[in-house]
Parts: structure tokens; sequence; C-alpha cells
């Protein structure tokens, strides 16, 4: 921006003796190449006429993926595999930070379902609300080159039913879990939980674990993350 004429100026667009042009040194810089890639799509949206969170396809969940979740989670046989979606944004639309390329995979009512198996149309739907989130890629084993889901604290309720028996469902004391949920990122070392806790979370490999705490009625269920050494339970201090 140019800074205005000075006291004692001219006509418009004429300058006064001694005034001083100034730039600011951020329009003297060369936006970056992820700059100008963000740029452009914003305004491809603003062109078509989509929001910011641009559009985005569903497609039913994969084999390997279900078979991941039964294995891993021990989910039974009597669980909606079918009500599964994976949610992904369309390339042209995808910015940095946008949680769309196939990480949310998404529990689906039957109307839903049965408008996403209809045969392919070029038609559009605003969507408000599509479904429950149940599952989204685990980052902590993608890093380890391995695919793994991990549940949602929204759907854990949901999912524990389904898991009888399953070691991935660890039963914690209330007062435990206070004392976890006081620590700086709600995070403890395998080594410091209680005896009886620990004996059962130090077996498991890495990936999602449900706490569930049934001093509470309803039974309060919370997801955490097993890393290799620490124990990170991924509830927002909204929730709290």
């Amino acid at each position: 921006a140019e800074a205005g004429p000075g006291p004692g100026a001219g006509a418009e667009g004429s300058q006064a003796p001694g005034a001083v042009e100034v730039t600011r040194l951020d329009r003297l810089r060369e936006p970056s190449q992820d700059e100008q890639r963000r740029a452009k799509k914003e305004e491809k949206r603003r062109m078509h006429g989509r929001s910011a969170t641009g559009r985005y396809t569903y497609c039913p969940i994969e084999p390997k993926a279900v078979q991941h979740l039964r294995d891993f989670y021990g989910l039974s046989d009597r669980f909606p595999f079918t009500h599964l979606y994976t949610r992904t944004l369309a390339e042209e639309y995808a910015a940095e930070g946008d949680e769309g390329d196939g990480t949310s995979v998404l529990l689906v009512s039957a109307a839903m379902k049965a408008l996403l198996d209809l045969p392919a149309q070029r038609l559009r739907y605003k969507v408000i609300n599509t479904g429950l989130k149940a599952f989204e890629r685990d980052r902590l084993l993608h890093k380890e080159g391995v695919f793994g889901l991990r549940p949602r604290t929204e759907a854990a309720d949901l999912l524990v039913p389904f898991m009888a028996g399953s070691p991935r469902v660890v039963p914690l004391a209330l007062a435990e879990l206070v004392r976890i949920l006081e620590t700086k990122d709600k995070t403890v070392g395998v080594s410091s939980l209680p005896g009886p806790t620990r004996a059962l979370v130090e077996p498991l490999p890495m990936g999602g674990i449900i706490w569930a705490v049934r001093e509470l009625q309803p039974p309060l269920h919370l997801v955490a993350l097993r890393a290799r050494h620490t124990v990170n339970t991924l509830v927002a201090n909204e929730t709290l």
C-alpha cells in the first residue's frame, strides 16, 4: 500500500515534495508454490459456487479394511459393515489440511446408504449430516508403513457392544481416568498404569483402544491411542 499524500499535498495524483512512497515488504515477496496452489483452489471453489469444504465422494469401505476391523478390533459379524463408507474430497478441491483423502470412515443410516448406492448420475446433493464418523486412519501406524484404522470417541458407545471379548476394550478405574486427563496432553506411560490395567495394555500392539469406565452408569467409553511406550487418551477439552 502507498502512503497517502502528506500535509500540503497538491491536486489528486500529485505528491508533495518530501513525501515518501511506502511499499509493504510482503507485497515484494513472490508467493510460494503452496500459497499459489491454495489460492488457485480457492478461486476454483468461488467460481463453481462451492463451499470451502469442496465436493466429496463416498465409497463403500474396502474389504481389507473390513478384515482389519474384524481381526484387530474383534468386531462381530453382527456389525453393519455394509453401512461403512469412506469419504474422499475431490482432488481438485483438496487443500492442505483437509481430512478428505479417505481418512474418514462414516457409519451411515439405511436411507443414506440407499442414496449413496444409486447408480452414478450427474446429480449434486447438499448433505447436512452424512453419518457418524466411526473410524479414521491411524496416523501412527501409517508412519510405520502399516495400514490401520482407529475408532472415534463419538462412535465408541456404539462400537463396544459389537466388541465382546476384544482385548482392545480395556476396563479403567474412574480415578485413573481422572489422573490421565489431568496430565499434559492426556498422555501417560504404559509402565505408569496401575498393575491390572498395565497387564491388559502391555501385550497390545500399537493402535486404538477403548477405555471402559464401568463405575459410571451408563459406562463411559473413550478412545485412546496405544503408542510404543505411551497411551494418549483422545478426548477434546471441550468434551470434558
